[in-house]
């Protein structure tokens, strides 16, 4: 994927990123609010 194409789907990749961090931490009963991507490599 290249940065224009995340840029330009970037709200269904945050639907998706949250919805793996829900799925791998609703077992322990805890809900991530909050994170941040420092860098995208498109290679």
């Amino acid at each position: 994927m290249d940065h224009n194409s995340v840029i330009s789907h970037y709200g269904r990749l945050d639907r998706r990123f949250r919805q793996e961090l829900d799925e791998m931490t609703d077992e322990w009963g805890v809900r991530v609010e909050n994170a941040e991507t420092h860098e995208v490599n498109t290679q």
